[in-house]
């Protein structure tokens, strides 16, 4: 069975909740090695935000 995406479900009255891994690794100072998963993640929250309500 195929995964649904955002543009897939009626999303008149839903509440959407999305699991996103933001482990990404860090250098000695703190800052991100690696935002790749960020990203990533961003077309799918911003797909959700800009749903009409």
């Amino acid at each position: 069975m195929p995964k649904k995406t955002v543009s897939d479900v009626d999303s008149k009255d839903k509440i959407f909740l999305v699991r996103v891994d933001f482990h990404v690794l860090q250098d000695n100072l703190g800052d991100s090695a690696d935002d790749r998963r960020m990203r990533m993640a961003l077309p799918t929250t911003a797909s959700i935000i800009d749903l009409p309500p």
